[in-house]
């Protein structure tokens, strides 16, 4: 099964997350905005911050991981999705 990786760019650090799967982009941005709304977060202390990045595809069956044709996907910040449920309106084709 193909899976999307997002990693979170810290842009104090100007360094990237350790990249993580995930099923679908909803369920990324869900556990971003989870984060984003947790009071005990970096995310949401400083969510200007912090970049959710869709980075590139991993095939599971092969252990390969894939460049996205158009380079890195910027999602927004977590100041995008305090308070809000930005994810909902998340329309992807399921592979």
């Amino acid at each position: 099964m193909k899976q999307k990786v997002y990693s979170v760019f810290d842009i104090k650090a100007g360094t990237y997350g350790a990249p993580h799967p995930c099923v679908s982009r909803g369920v990324a941005l869900r556990s971003f905005e989870t984060e984003a709304n947790n009071p005990g977060s970096m995310l949401n202390k400083y969510p200007k911050d912090f970049i959710l990045y869709e980075i590139s595809e991993f095939d599971d069956c092969t252990g390969e991981y894939t460049a996205l044709p158009g380079g890195f996907v910027n999602l927004g910040t977590a100041d995008d999705y305090v308070k809000k449920g930005l994810h909902d309106d998340v329309k992807e084709d399921i592979q």
